[in-house]
């Protein structure tokens, strides 16, 4: 694909019009479920603690926001197994402002009482990669999982706080991508597709694992209703399709993409470079790190200045990174030391 092909927004317009990416609260390492395309501590596996002081994140929200940031993000690990997810989803249910919640919907039906109480502002994606039960619990590691997912994806759904569903598209659920689109389609809420991306000390091997999704997306623009590009990667991270058919918007996130990459900056000596990811939104992290990539220490912001203006230079390394088409799509090098010895030390703690 072309950069012409995504209606690429200039770094120029970006740094002009202060275009912003979304910020990123990794809430907590604990997940009960082992996902094969995943790995320990999730999302934040760079991280070596977790969110202890509620007050202190609340802080760095409003601090977020002030600065103009208009999309939050919670995820994890599993954000329902944090202690303070009521406190924090009311907080943000009092501010106003757009609130992305990833979780595997496994503890929905033991917070219905406070996913009744929230407002438009804040929405659901929700993982959900096969509907048999069986290739469902090899792909999580878990058993008797299926059943509570599908439970808290109907109370979320029933609640109008379903944005979509999350699929991973493996070699495991390739198949199953049209009986999802079917399922998504009765629950009125869409769809994303990602291929699998490289991760720390995962518990699968993306060799194993990784399938492209290239032929799917060809049959989807055939069929569709609708194409258009998905507007936040116009700017920032992996550039994409929305597919409309069914009813559904259908995301497909492709690796085989490319993404945006700060080239004349962080990136420009990176041994990963062009990794999977790119530049895709901003990590806030309990150990007062602020991050651009899991995979350089040279995009982390280190502590002496305040948070403020920690995220504002972060937001402007977003702001000038420009796309970069890739050629090949080959798992990266194993994670750099500064993450993997961290996960090993709070594994021996």
């Amino acid at each position: 694909m072309k950069q012409k092909d995504y209606n690429i927004i200039s770094t120029k317009l970006k740094e002009d019009a202060n275009i912003l990416p979304f910020l990123t609260f990794p809430l907590t390492k604990m997940c009960n479920f082992r996902c094969v395309y995943c790995g320990e501590g999730g999302e934040l596996s760079a991280s070596m603690c977790e969110f202890q002081d509620f007050e202190k994140l609340k802080e760095k929200i409003i601090v977020a926001h002030r600065l103009g940031i208009r999309k939050f993000r919670l995820t994890g690990g599993e954000p329902f197994l944090y202690p303070h997810i009521k406190e924090l989803l009311q907080f943000f249910n009092e501010l106003g402002v757009y609130t992305l919640v990833n979780t595997n919907a496994s503890l929905v039906a033991k917070n219905k009482d406070i996913i009744d109480e929230l407002e438009s502002n804040i929405t659901f994606a929700v993982s959900l990669d096969s509907l048999k039960p069986d290739v469902f619990d090899a792909i999580v590691n878990r058993k008797n999982m299926y059943d509570r997912v599908i439970e808290g994806i109907k109370i979320l759904s029933s609640a109008n706080r379903l944005l979509r569903i999350n699929m991973v598209v493996t070699r495991l659920n390739y198949e199953e991508v049209w009986n999802i689109i079917d399922f998504c389609s009765n629950l009125k809420c869409n769809l994303k597709l990602l291929d699998v991306v490289s991760v720390p000390l995962p518990y699968g091997n993306r060799k194993d694992l990784h399938i492209s999704f290239t032929q799917l997306e060809e049959k989807l623009t055939v069929i569709c209703d609708s194409k258009k590009v998905h507007q936040y990667s116009r700017g920032f991270g992996t550039p994409c399709f929305i597919y409309k058919h069914k009813g559904v918007e259908i995301t497909a996130k492709s690796t085989w993409n490319g993404s945006h990459y700060d080239v004349n900056g962080i990136c420009k000596s990176c041994n990963y470079f062009p990794c999977h990811e790119g530049l895709y939104d901003i990590f806030s992290l309990p150990d007062e790190r602020i991050v651009g990539c899991r995979w350089s220490e040279e995009s982390v912001e280190k502590k002496g200045i305040s948070f403020e203006e920690r995220l504002l230079n972060i937001a402007k390394v977003f702001q000038r990174a420009d796309f970069c088409s890739r050629e090949q799509n080959d798992a990266m090098k194993p994670y750099p030391t500064f993450v993997t010895d961290s996960l090993n030390k709070i594994r021996k703690e």
